[in-house]
C-alpha cells in the first residue's frame, strides 16, 4: 500500500476507502481511516458515517480556516461519488476514538434556513430571491435528512409560507433591534446625564462609548465628543450643505464633491439631516444644539 501519493489522488482514495491510509507529501491533505484532513487532526474536512441501520453517508464540515483549506475542501467535495448521502455540518467535535456527536447539529441548520430566507428578504433582485429562498429548502431537505439518518427526536424548521411573510418578520426583528438600540442610548444617557452637561459646557470630561456623538464649540472649533475638531468656518459650510439635503428631501454622498472639516470630510448625509464622517455619525439634533454658537462665532 503505497502512503505518500499525489495531492489530487489522497482525496479519491479517501472517498472510495481503497485503503487505510495516504497522505500528499508534504502532509497537509491525509486521511487516517474514514476521516480526510488538512495539515491537521483538528481540523476534519470530511468523514464517512454509519448509522445505526447501517446506511452510509458523509459528514462534511462547513467550517473554514484558511484559502489553503478551502482548496482542499473542494477537491474533497468533487471526489465524492454521486449518490452519496453528504451531510455539511460543524465537524468541530469531531472525536477520533467516539466519532461524531450530532447534537446541536439540527439548531445549525434551522440558523441556515432562517439566514437564507433574511437574506432572501433583503435581496434587491429576482435572481438573489430565487437562489436564497432555493438555498433555503435545500438546506431544509438536508436537515430532514440528517435527522431520518441519526434518528433524532429534534424539529426542522419550517419555512415561511412566502416572501412577504419572511419581509414581515425581518421587518418586525429590525423594528425590535433599533428599539432596543434606543432603549439603551437613553438609559445611557440618563445615566451619565452629569458628565454629559459638563462636557457640553466646555469641561474635561471622559464620555463612555455608545452614547450620540456630541457636539460643542470651543476656542474657536466645533469638538465632537468623540476627540475630533475642525473650525468653526468649516462647520458653517458644512451647515449650509445639511440645510440643503434637508430642504431637498434627498441625501447626499461624497462622488467626486466633498465638504472639508479639518482634516476630515463628509461622507453621507441622509435625508433627515444626520451626517456621516469617518467613524462619526452626528444626528441633525445634536446639530441644531450648536447651530447658533457656530453662526455667532
Amino acid at each position: 500500500m503505497k502512503k505518500v501519493v499525489t495531492n489530487s489522488q489522497v482525496p479519491h482514495l479517501w472517498a472510495h476507502q481503497t485503503q487505510s491510509e495516504a497522505r500528499n507529501s508534504t502532509g497537509s491533505l491525509f486521511f487516517d481511516g474514514p476521516t480526510i484532513y488538512s495539515y491537521r487532526t483538528s481540523f476534519p474536512i470530511a468523514t464517512h458515517v454509519t448509522n445505526e441501520r447501517g446506511e452510509k453517508a458523509i459528514l462534511f464540515t462547513t467550517c473554514d480556516y484558511s484559502v489553503t483549506t478551502s482548496g482542499h475542501k473542494s477537491n474533497v467535495a468533487s471526489s465524492i461519488p454521486s449518490g452519496v448521502h453528504v451531510f455539511n455540518v460543524d465537524l468541530s467535535n469531531l472525536d477520533h476514538w467516539n466519532g461524531f456527536r450530532p447534537a446541536g447539529s439540527v439548531a445549525a441548520y434551522n440558523e441556515q434556513i432562517e439566514e437564507h430566507e433574511r437574506k432572501a428578504a433583503r435581496a434587491r433582485s429576482t435572481w438573489s430571491v430565487d437562489h436564497e429562498l432555493r438555498r433555503a429548502s435545500e438546506t431544509r431537505e438536508e436537515a430532514i435528512e440528517f435527522v431520518a439518518f441519526y434518528g433524532l427526536s429534534e424539529t426542522v424548521r419550517e419555512l415561511s409560507a412566502n416572501l412577504e411573510t419572511v419581509k414581515a418578520a425581518c421587518k418586525a426583528d429590525a423594528a425590535r433591534k433599533a428599539q432596543q438600540i434606543r432603549l439603551e442610548k437613553a438609559s445611557r444617557e440618563k445615566e451619565y446625564a452629569d458628565q454629559i452637561e459638563a462636557w457640553l459646557r466646555g469641561g474635561s470630561v471622559n464620555l463612555p462609548y455608545g452614547i450620540d456623538t456630541m457636539l460643542r464649540v470651543k476656542n474657536g472649533e466645533v469638538e465632537t465628543s468623540r476627540g475630533v475638531s475642525f473650525p468653526v468656518d468649516h462647520a458653517r459650510r458644512g451647515l449650509v450643505l445639511v440645510d440643503a439635503v434637508k430642504s431637498s428631501g434627498e441625501a447626499w454622498q461624497r462622488n467626486g464633491h466633498t465638504c472639508h472639516l479639518g482634516h476630515y470630510q463628509i461622507d453621507r448625509i441622509e435625508a433627515n439631516g444626520t451626517v456621516h464622517a469617518g467613524c462619526h455619525v452626528v444626528t441633525y439634533k445634536a446639530i441644531e444644539r450648536v447651530r447658533e454658537q457656530i453662526l455667532q462665532s
